[in-house]
C-alpha cells in the first residue's frame, strides 16, 4: 500500500511466484495482463458502452469465436480489429509486447505497454522472469483492478492457483485514498494440485504440548512463547487445567510429550510412545532444555 510503481508491482509478482515455489509447485506460469491497456484499446474501437461491455464479457469468458463474429460485424479501425482477432495468440514474453505495439495507435495503450516492458525488466532482476508471461487478452470481471492483473496456473487444475493485481481505487473505500497492489494464494487449489501430483505433505502438528494448572498458567504461557520465538512448534492446551484431560488429548492427537506446569516452578513431564505407553517424571522449570542454551536443563 502507498506505492504506485513498476517496482512495487514487480515485488508483488515476485513474492507471489516465490510463495507458489515454497508450496512445492515448481512448474507453473504466471500470466500478466494490463487493465489500462485493455481499456485504452476498447476506447480505440469507438464502441458505445454497451458494445464495450459485450466484447469485454466475451473475452473474459475466452469466447474467441464470439469475439471474431462480433468484431467482423462492426465498423472499427483495421489495426484494432486485427488485435482482437489475434488475442488468443497474444500470449508470451517480451516479443508479444513489441508485436502488440504495432497493433494499436492509442497513446494510452502504448504507455501501458511501455510499463509492461519496464515491469518485465525488473522481474528479470528478481530472478522470476522464467515463470511469467504476458496475456494481452486478460480481463477481470472484478472492476476494481486499475493496472496490472495476474493469475498463476499449473498442471492438475483448471483453476488459477494465485490471483492478484493493482487496485488503486479500492483502499479509499475503507477510509484512506492510497494506491495498492496485492495477491492471494488459493490454498485449496494448491493442496489439490500437490495431492494429484503425489506429493506427500507433512502430517501431524506439534510434537510437544504445554498445559498447566491455574497456578502454573503464567509460566506455561511464558515458556510456550520462548519456544515459539525460537521456531519450535508447540501446542498450547485448550483442554482446561486437569492433568488427565490433557494426557488423554495428547494421546488422541499423537503428541509425543506434555509439559504440564503444576505451579510456577514444578512440572509434570509426560511422554507418550505407542510401544511403551505413557511415562512421566516430576521436574522443575530449571530442568527444561531452553532454546539457545544447548545442553542446559
Amino acid at each position: 500500500m502507498g506505492s504506485d510503481s513498476a517496482e512495487a508491482d514487480a515485488e508483488a509478482i515476485a513474492i507471489s511466484v516465490k510463495s507458489v515455489l515454497a508450496c512445492g509447485i515448481k512448474e507453473f506460469k504466471l500470466n500478466i495482463g494490463q487493465v489500462q491497456f485493455f481499456n485504452a484499446v476498447l476506447d480505440e474501437t469507438g464502441f458505445n458502452e454497451k458494445d464495450k461491455n459485450l466484447i469485454k464479457d466475451l473475452i473474459a469468458n475466452r469466447n474467441y469465436a464470439g469475439v471474431e463474429f462480433f468484431v467482423k460485424e462492426k465498423v472499427m479501425p483495421e489495426n484494432v480489429k486485427k488485435l482482437f482477432l489475434e488475442l488468443p495468440r497474444l500470449v508470451g514474453g517480451m516479443e508479444i509486447i513489441e508485436y502488440t505495439k504495432t497493433l494499436t495507435n492509442s497513446i494510452e495503450a502504448q504507455k501501458a505497454l511501455d510499463y509492461m516492458e519496464k515491469l518485465y525488466n525488473i522481474l528479470v532482476l528478481h530472478s522470476v522472469s522464467q515463470y511469467v508471461s504476458f496475456d494481452m487478452g486478460m480481463v477481470n470481471k472484478l472492476n476494481y483492478y486499475t493496472g496490472i492483473i495476474f493469475r498463476g496456473y499449473t498442471y492438475g487444475t483448471g483453476y488459477s492457483i494465485v490471483d492478484g493485481g493493482r487496485y488503486n481505487n479500492l483502499v479509499k473505500q475503507f477510509g484512506r485514498d492510497i494506491p495498492a497492489v496485492g495477491f492471494a494464494v488459493k490454498i485449496d487449489e494448491i493442496l489439490n494440485v500437490l495431492d494429484r501430483n503425489g506429493v506427500q505433505l507433512a502430517k501431524g502438528g506439534a510434537k510437544a504440548m504445554i498445559a498447566s494448572s491455574q497456578a502454573g498458567l503464567a509460566s506455561a504461557l511464558k515458556i510456550a512463547e520462548i519456544y515459539r520465538n525460537a521456531g519450535i512448534k508447540v501446542e498450547g492446551s485448550l483442554c482446561g487445567y486437569d492433568l488427565e484431560d490433557n494426557i488423554k488429548y495428547m494421546q488422541l492427537k499423537g503428541i509425543e510429550s506434555l509439559i504440564y506446569f503444576k505451579d510456577a516452578i514444578n512440572i509434570k513431564y509426560v511422554r507418550f510412545d505407542e510401544k511403551v505407553g505413557t511415562v512421566s517424571a516430576d521436574i522443575t522449570i530449571e530442568d527444561l532444555v531452553m532454546p539457545g542454551k544447548e545442553g542446559q536443563k
